[in-house]
């Protein structure tokens, strides 16, 4: 666990270190909890700070290609999207800097709706999200209770660089455009979600 913890934190993206732990523990049987576990030691005695890094999608005209891209793109989307509800629910500063650029409406699950509605709401109301009174909207149901739940157990170590927030939804921005091309047959219509994409990166590099 040592010697693959020490390679995870040469790697810039949490999305792919995320995949790499799955990996490792399937392969090793040693439960991700405590590769996760060794590894935030780790980087919390380096005072290593992850700088989320999006990841460029290409289109690929294979169908079966095409939609291992359509589903790791919804992955990427999902993953992000906790990733940027874990930052907000801990921290007030990260939830100014994203609640203009990204609403509670516009997270793709409704689980994650649903959270992001009852954090915003807590700091509008300027209180401090409460983890148990938030999941305690979700008790009735173990599946909903472990996908909300793991938004909070999950929490990522910054230093407090808002310019994660911003690469998050960049990040999910752009993969959901992705899914939409994807999917697109129309010709003309898929030039124009090619045009928004490149808006979309070029502003990126603008910011």
């Amino acid at each position: 666990v040592d010697e693959v913890v020490n390679i995870f934190t040469l790697i810039k993206d949490p999305i792919e270190i995320d995949a790499y732990m799955n990996k490792v523990s399937k392969e090793t049987e040693i439960n991700k909890d405590a590769i996760l576990s060794k590894y935030r030691e780790k980087t919390a005695k380096s005072g290593y700070r992850q700088k989320y890094i999006p990841k460029k999608n290409i289109v690929n005209r294979n169908y079966n290609e095409g939609n291992k891209e359509k589903t790791k793109s919804l992955e990427t989307v999902v993953e992000a999207e906790k990733r940027l509800l874990s930052l907000i629910a801990g921290n007030k500063k990260y939830y100014l800097s994203a609640k203009d650029k990204f609403g509670a409406e516009d997270f793709s699950t409704e689980i994650h709706r649903r959270l992001a509605k009852r954090i915003y709401e807590c700091y509008e109301d300027d209180k401090n999200p409460e983890e148990s009174i938030i999941l305690n909207d979700f008790c009735s149901n173990d599946a909903e209770m472990n996908e909300a739940a793991s938004v909070f157990y999950n929490m990522e170590i910054y230093n407090g660089d808002t310019v994660v927030i911003y690469d998050l939804i960049h990040t999910i921005k752009l993969n959901k455009l992705q899914m939409r091309i994807d999917c697109e047959t129309d010709a003309k219509r898929l030039q124009e979600l090619f045009e928004e994409k490149q808006q979309l990166q070029k502003n990126k590099w603008e910011e």
